[in-house]
């Protein structure tokens, strides 16, 4: 298996199209997206983020304070 991790802070725009683009790319092997909401500002990215998660599309990670890419990338990894 295969997992996708994508941090996130801002850039709702940005972080649709990485998101879609990774789900809606046929693959022959099985793979999951864990997304890390490093502690966002934009409610908008909470609310998709939140959609995706609530229908099984992705893993949602979220930070209550932002720590930053690098530890965002290892919470993701560490899943």
């Amino acid at each position: 298996m295969l997992d996708v991790v994508i941090p996130i802070y801002k850039g709702l725009a940005q972080t649709r199209r990485c998101i879609d683009s990774v789900l809606g790319n046929a693959q022959t092997t099985a793979f999951e997206v864990v997304a890390v909401d490093d502690a966002s500002p934009d409610p908008d990215i909470a609310r998709y983020l939140d959609e995706l998660a609530d229908g099984g599309r992705i893993t949602l990670l979220r930070n209550e304070s932002n720590l930053g890419f690098a530890a965002g990338n290892n919470q993701g990894l560490a899943v």
